[in-house]
């Protein structure tokens, strides 16, 4: 007889903490902001808004200027989704 420890697991998904308002969106940036790592958000993100813009975006969102990709949490990638959705709207790009 094998000497084997073994549990069983339950894992139920969480209800989400806000809605997602541009899931498109959403993943282009997570996606970008995830796509190289260990760079920082100001270098990945720089593809979809100017960088002093961004800057600008993630200082309004108390978000480091140095910040990585995994240093931010689910809200704070809301809060960052939701801003450059505006100031990209703004700009005549959504």
């Amino acid at each position: 007889r094998p000497k084997v420890d073994s549990a069983v697991v339950c894992l139920s998904p969480r209800a989400p903490q806000r809605p997602v308002r541009d899931p498109q969106l959403f993943d282009r940036v997570l996606t970008l902001g995830f796509a190289t790592r260990r760079k920082m958000l100001r270098n990945n993100l720089g593809a979809v808004v100017p960088r002093d813009r961004l800057l600008e975006l993630l200082q309004a969102h108390n978000i480091h200027p140095n910040a990585r990709a995994e240093d931010l949490s689910i809200p704070q990638w809301l809060d960052v989704v939701d801003a450059l959705q505006q100031l990209l709207a703004a700009d005549g790009f959504c």
